[in-house]
């Protein structure tokens, strides 16, 4: 069975307009599908929080090219580790924008911040996921 790596991040967002959100989410969906990198984005005033699971190879490559986007600032590796399965495995890109209440369309794979509450079992990157939900 092959390796899985969890890296959760945060970062601080250069610019957070609706459109810069969108643009950040299709990228890192289209950059996932090809990678097979599953996870989890959150938005909450100004900070992304980002879960990135795959082989640990992939994970190393997007998490450089993340550093390296101009669209992040102060990022900071929360955790880093190697998991048994995939926590987001039904998503190239989970997203839910916490400091808005808006609509989207069923085709943005918007989840509800409760959802990680009721992930079972819960692991270290969702806890931390489910903890920056609740700010």
């Amino acid at each position: 069975m092959p390796e899985i790596r969890q890296l959760v991040y945060l970062s601080q967002a250069v610019v957070s307009t609706p459109a810069a959100l969108a643009s950040i989410l299709k990228s890192a969906r289209s950059r996932n599908e090809r990678e097979k990198i599953s996870g989890m984005l959150l938005f909450n005033n100004g900070q992304f929080m980002q879960c990135l699971e795959g082989s640990p190879e992939k994970v190393g490559a997007v998490y450089q090219a993340i550093s390296k986007d101009d669209r992040h600032d102060h990022l900071a590796i929360l955790l880093d580790h190697i998991i048994p399965r995939r926590d987001f495995d039904s998503w190239l890109m989970a997203f839910k924008d916490l400091s808005l209440d808006r609509t989207f369309s069923d085709e943005d794979d918007v989840i509800e911040a409760d959802f990680l509450q009721a992930m079972s079992p819960q692991g270290k990157g969702v806890t931390l996921l489910a903890s920056f939900a609740r700010l």
